[in-house]
């Protein structure tokens, strides 16, 4: 996944350099072929360094719009926040081309002028008495009034050079917004194709009567000693049988359902062991109106009670869900004996998760496993969604 995001930035990248590379090419390019077809036609370097300011001016807009401005809208759906910095965008690029020379606008939008400049012939003398010109034209007696300088208020050109701007940074949010539907197309199929081997795992795992098996062994032998604590552990099981059978296939479930469905099974498993074992759970008892992966914690919660439980030594495992700020933060730590040390703890399913956690929140979660020679904790943080 990674590297298929890598793939299409360079893509995109590769897109973006092409049609800068020929835009400042392009004046270079009508120079030479003006200068080759003309000649009397001189090469302006002038003119290109003009028109290459303007261009540089393009350049530094669609930067700042590229990697600052449309991840705004993109992925942080943030759209009065863009338009806002949009218009900022704009309105400053209108004041730096206010601020440019005069001559760098006459290079741009009036080039038949300079052209016509250069081709005039320069060995008729004017005549100081009746003020006839080279090209034939008279003017009345009187002094010579020079050719008033463009202004340097916004103007014409300005407009004209903001309005480029803008359909510029409407052509690159439409790149970003066509790369990034296509990143989010290979996403929602990598995330079907995973659902589909997630449930028939569920389905595996529901047909696979080791677990239920347990339980109700364990169940048969409380209605006698603890009939009122056997009521509770068959209302348990029932639960988590809905749960996964009803709400395991969803693409999220409230909170406080899936927080339910881990007590439920923690009191189940509980059921199994002597008062050896320290089981702590710390779940918020007033969750929050959001949403979450259903089945993500549990599987951590599965491999504490796997491999850091032992019938001869005394063991442990806390488990933690906790509220902090906009993010939740899962911890399950457990201990680790001498028997199941050797197998790894994690294995495949550890691989299945991170997977799991890349598709739903790339680059927006973080877990950390460490283990020792005694305890092995997991920590996960991932955002809530509201």
């Amino acid at each position: 996944m990674n590297k298929e995001h890598l793939r299409r930035d360079r893509t995109e990248n590769i897109i973006y350099l092409v049609l800068w590379t020929t835009l400042f090419m392009a004046p270079v390019l009508g120079e030479y072929i003006q200068s080759t077809h003309e000649e009397t036609y001189n090469f302006d370097w002038q003119k290109i360094i003009d028109v290459g300011k303007v261009y540089l001016l393009y350049f530094i807009v669609f930067l700042i719009h590229n990697f600052l401005v449309a991840p705004i809208l993109i992925y942080k759906h943030r759209l009065a926040r863009y338009l806002t910095i949009l218009a900022v965008l704009l309105i400053g690029s209108a004041l730096a081309l206010t601020a440019m020379k005069p001559t760098m606008h006459r290079h741009i939008h009036e080039p038949h002028k300079m052209e016509q400049r250069h081709k005039e012939p320069r060995h008729q003398k004017e005549s100081p008495r009746d003020h006839r010109f080279s090209d034939g034209t008279h003017r009345p007696h009187g002094p010579h009034k020079p050719e008033p300088p463009l202004p340097m208020f916004f103007g014409v050109s300005e407009v004209f050079n903001t309005f480029v701007i803008f359909f510029m940074l409407g052509m690159n949010l439409g790149i970003k917004l066509y790369f990034k539907n296509e990143r989010d197309r290979k996403k929602m199929h990598l995330l079907k194709s995973q659902t589909m081997e997630q449930q028939l795992e569920r389905l595996r795992y529901q047909l696979n009567p080791h677990f239920f098996m347990n339980t109700l062994n364990n169940i048969h032998a409380l209605v006698d000693i603890e009939p009122e604590r056997s009521k509770q552990t068959i209302v348990d099981l029932s639960r988590l049988m809905r749960y996964v059978l009803y709400e395991g296939s969803k693409a999220t479930v409230p909170l406080q359902r899936d927080i339910e469905f881990m007590q439920d099974y923690i009191r189940l498993m509980q059921i199994r062991y002597t008062d050896k074992v320290r089981i702590a759970t710390d779940f918020p008892s007033d969750s929050p109106d959001t949403e979450v992966p259903p089945m993500l914690f549990i599987s951590f919660i599965e491999n504490a009670f796997k491999h850091g439980i032992s019938y001869q030594a005394a063991s442990f495992i806390e488990i933690s869900l906790k509220i902090l700020g906009d993010r939740l933060a899962f911890s399950c730590n457990n201990s680790i004996h001498k028997n199941t040390s050797e197998e790894k703890q994690g294995g495949i399913g550890l691989t299945n998760i991170r997977q799991r956690l890349d598709l739903l929140y790339p680059d927006d979660y973080s877990l950390d496993i460490n283990e020792t020679e005694k305890e092995y904790r997991v920590s996960l943080s991932i955002p809530m969604k509201r």
